[in-house]
């Protein structure tokens, strides 16, 4: 989207991204609808949740809903909503994942934030879906904020390639 064409830096962001990938590639996976966010859920009229578009829906780590709702980039919610669905939805699956505490939702947010930012990216610059690209910036500021929030050598790498690459800095 940037243009960059910087073999080394990109052969840089590539190997962090690999060890992102290395880090969720947990064993036991979970059915995932793989697009679980605001837009492909409704209320029906008796106040029970529906959830739309299930083409992506395959096995995966046991957060990669949770961090797709929770981390949302076409809404924002606040600390408690947030909670209350984590608690909630590590109801439904039959776990009990402490979601909210645990280092691998954030991890399952960077993939699904950078996910979607490579979406939005094509929809807006290939198939010139404009509606799309409003949520870029607000997509690579979660990213950036969630790289902040961890604490490791790969976090940090993360927010240096992504300044390099010219992602904004944010506050943590």
């Amino acid at each position: 989207r940037r243009g960059v064409r910087d073999a080394g830096l990109l052969r840089d962001l590539s190997r962090v991204l690999d060890r992102l990938t290395d880090r969720l590639d947990q064993p036991d996976k979970v059915f995932a609808h793989r697009d679980f966010h605001a837009r492909n859920l409704m209320i029906l009229d008796d106040g029970s949740l529906a959830a739309l578009d299930f083409q992506d829906a395959l096995l995966a780590p046991p957060f990669y809903d949770l961090a797709s709702l929770l981390f949302d980039p076409y809404v924002s919610l606040d600390q408690k909503l947030r909670e209350e669905s984590s608690a909630a939805y590590t109801g439904v699956i039959g776990q009990s994942l402490a979601a909210m505490d645990n280092p691998l939702l954030s991890y399952m947010a960077l993939e699904r934030l950078l996910k979607a930012l490579g979406t939005y990216s094509f929809q807006t610059l290939r198939q010139r879906k404009s509606h799309f690209a409003p949520y870029i910036a607000v997509a690579e500021r979660r990213v950036l904020r969630v790289a902040n929030a961890l604490s490791s050598e790969m976090s940090s790498a993360l927010v240096d390639l992504l300044g390099r690459v010219g992602f904004a800095p944010t506050k943590p």
